[in-house]
């Protein structure tokens, strides 16, 4: 069977100011951006923060980075500044990162920003005054299993050789006298974020979290304290990714402004402002928050283009603040092709991809009382029709012209909590889309097929990035079915059709994170007594916040007449193309009316 998610605690402590705030700041800061993302000449294409661990550095030659970073620009209330003009409400610093170097004034370790670099600046503390100036919630980033410095820590075998490694030495050592100290001596702390805790048993992990709450029972502890994310208080997908459909529990996205975390002189490929609020928009209509990370340089100085491009996500977020701020994930559970929705009280909020003079919004069980569209200078009324349809009522909104340079938000008030139409069927378009997180997986047991509708719930804990710790056929937080390369597993949707008519059937699948689409897989859609089989060519692109890590494409795989009602349709795998070492990664199926019955 397929893993649940659904022990995550009692929520006891308090997490209204995360859940109000839905959007910080992550700094990736230390002293590997001196290293500006090379190495004795050589560009390296790794993630800068891993440079030591990559290039197997030795640490005394390591330790002489340190001399460059100056902080000759560092400037705490810029960086403040900066994170409440883009609408952010927490900051979250790496106070240790991997390479073990602190960011604050260690009395435990002399291997830090204050014994060691030239201006002798406690960074922390620093940052830590100016948030809270602001009115932000101050965090830290901590790794507490990896620490390059330490002979004890995981990581480092080219300095400390693995066979002589005593991890409890570390753990009762340095890891949890730098804990207590950043929670003992530089204020509240409204998080601790752990990460890469391969090797920790749920045990120490569940000591660590402990260990925190002695100090502060309030501080919340980031899902990647553990493998099994539910040891946090929330949890964490992988970086720069969001899920396809609403996930059980709190959770958060990290994510980056180009494709480095610590700073890079060779990385110029920059995120727009557009591409960066398509995923804030994507998690707020999940119910997520959103970690959006600066990698300053080493001088101290935030990259310019960091500050443009926050400043700008700031005229957004500001401008929609009410559409932002404490909102809840959509009520439906499935998004729609023209944007997404989110909610908060009696209200309903939806986010355009792209301007629109006509909006059909389907299945609705409220009735409307007013709806309007934000701008810069104020609301503009909506003008709607409601009718009643068999999926609930379907809402026309006649959208006046707008200003706004993207992603028009509207608002629509409704007589009390948002009640929808469960499950899936077809819109208004003439569409229905069959998302993997909504399928039933019947995988080939002893007994037969086992059978489970759990879909997304059944995501299992997962690493940094999704990394599965088996091979066993799922869905993953992402909305992918994984690890299907058996041809006698299949999976199936129930789906209701507002017309009988014929109906193509596209076949939407991903390549593996940074692979290129590989496709050639044979499949079959199976509905009643239809059958269509073919093997999936290279389709149509699909364009979404996803798009610069997975590529995704949309292919024909034939035509089915479908019936006014329920429908039942099974999707088989027939054969795998072995090229694509990911197997059968599925994200949905599209059907579109072509015909309809007259």
């Amino acid at each position: 069977m397929q893993r649940k998610r659904t022990d995550w605690g009692m929520y006891m402590k308090n997490m209204d100011w995360w859940e109000q705030g839905r959007f910080g700041m992550f700094i990736h800061f230390g002293i590997y951006a001196v290293t500006e993302g090379a190495w004795e000449g050589e560009v390296v294409p790794t993630l800068v923060e891993w440079m030591q661990f990559r290039k197997q550095i030795p640490l005394e030659r390591y330790k002489q980075l340190a001399e460059g970073l100056t902080l000759e620009k560092f400037d705490a209330r810029e960086y403040a500044r900066l994170a409440k003009a883009a609408g952010m409400k927490y900051v979250c610093i790496t106070a240790k990162h991997h390479d073990g170097f602190a960011m604050y004034d260690s009395t435990y370790s002399d291997y830090n920003v204050v014994k060691m670099t030239p201006s002798h600046r406690d960074v922390v503390r620093e940052l830590a005054e100016e948030v809270r100036r602001a009115g932000l919630k101050m965090c830290v980033y901590y790794s507490h299993a990896l620490d390059w410095e330490d002979p004890d820590a995981f990581g480092n075998t080219w300095d400390y050789p693995e066979a002589g490694k005593v991890f409890r030495q570390f753990l009762d050592g340095k890891c949890k006298a730098q804990l207590k100290e950043l929670l003992t001596e530089y204020g509240e702390i409204g998080m601790v974020w752990f990460d890469m805790p391969r090797g920790m048993t749920v045990e120490e992990s569940r000591e660590i979290k402990a260990w925190v709450e002695k100090f502060q029972p309030d501080c919340l502890v980031s899902g990647r304290i553990h493998m099994d994310q539910t040891v946090g208080d929330y949890g964490c997908m992988g970086d720069n990714e969001f899920p396809s459909g609403r996930l059980p529990g709190r959770w958060e996205t990290p994510a980056t402004l180009n494709n480095k975390w610590g700073y890079s002189a060779y990385d110029q490929n920059w995120k727009s402002p557009e591409e960066l609020l398509r995923l804030l928009i994507e998690l707020l209509s999940k119910g997520m928050n959103y970690l959006l990370n600066i990698g300053p340089k080493p001088d101290g100085s935030i990259p310019k283009e960091s500050v443009e491009i926050l400043e700008e996500m700031g005229k957004w977020v500001s401008r929609n603040a009410e559409a932002v701020y404490g909102t809840q994930a959509t009520p439906y559970d499935f998004d729609f092709p023209w944007g997404r929705i989110s909610r908060k009280g009696n209200r309903l909020y939806l986010y355009l991809f792209e301007h629109m003079d006509n909006l059909a919004l389907p299945g609705l069980e409220n009735e409307v009382k007013n709806a309007y569209l934000i701008q810069e200078n104020g609301k503009v009324e909506v003008p709607f029709t409601i009718t009643e349809e068999d999926n609930g009522k379907l809402v026309q909104l006649r959208i006046p012209s707008s200003t706004n340079p993207c992603y028009d938000v509207i608002g629509v008030e409704l007589d009390g909590e948002p009640g929808v139409k469960q499950g899936l069927f077809e819109l208004p378009d003439g569409q229905v889309s069959l998302f993997s997180h909504m399928a039933a997986l019947h995988k080939l047991t002893d007994g037969g097929h086992e059978s489970s509708l759990e879909g997304q719930e059944a995501s299992a804990a997962a690493e940094k990035n999704n990394i599965l710790l088996d091979t066993e056929f799922c869905v993953d937080p992402n909305g992918n079915i994984l690890n299907w390369f058996d041809t006698e597993n299949f999976v199936s949707w129930n789906f209701e059709m507002n017309h009988t008519g014929i109906y193509e059937v596209y076949v939407q699948t991903r390549s593996a994170k940074y692979q290129p689409w590989v496709g050639g897989h044979e499949a079959e859609a199976i509905c009643g007594a239809q059958r269509i089989t073919s093997v999936l060519a290279c389709g149509e692109k699909v364009t979404n916040a996803h798009s610069r890590y997975f590529d995704e494409k949309l292919s024909l795989l034939g035509r089915l007449e479908l019936q006014k009602g329920r429908n039942h349709l099974e999707l088989h795998l027939c054969k795998c193309n072995p090229e694509e070492k990911a197997g059968f990664l599925v994200t949905r199926v599209l059907l579109k009316r072509t015909v309809k019955e007259q």
